[in-house]
């Protein structure tokens, strides 16, 4: 199963016997996340820390923004046994962030 926002993040669930999941962000797909990706200076703030690619720091909040798809991605991922935080291109460069976010807490 999958939750999902029309904002390019998901959340996979599996239904084997161990939960193994898989939070999902796409890549650069419009000219605004081509602008995210240009703002390559390193003043972004994220998950209480400064020094962040400028651009990536600001998609992120823009993503997490819809706090009610977040609550419940985030009470789905304490179901699971294996969490793997993935993306491709703007994507890859968000699950990084967010993974050492998760690791951090």
């Amino acid at each position: 199963s999958a939750l999902t926002s029309n904002d390019n993040v998901a959340l996979y669930l599996s239904t084997s016997p161990k939960a193994v999941c898989f939070l999902a962000f796409s890549g650069s797909d419009d000219n605004a996340d081509w602008l995210s990706d240009a703002l390559a200076v390193p003043h972004g703030t994220f998950c209480g820390r400064d020094g962040y690619h400028l651009g990536f720091a600001r998609e992120i909040g823009r993503i997490m923004e819809n706090k009610q798809l977040f609550q419940q991605i985030r009470q789905h991922w304490t179901k699971c046994d294996t969490l793997y935080v993935v993306g491709n291109s703007l994507g890859g460069a968000i699950a990084s962030m967010v993974a050492e976010c998760i690791n951090c807490q």
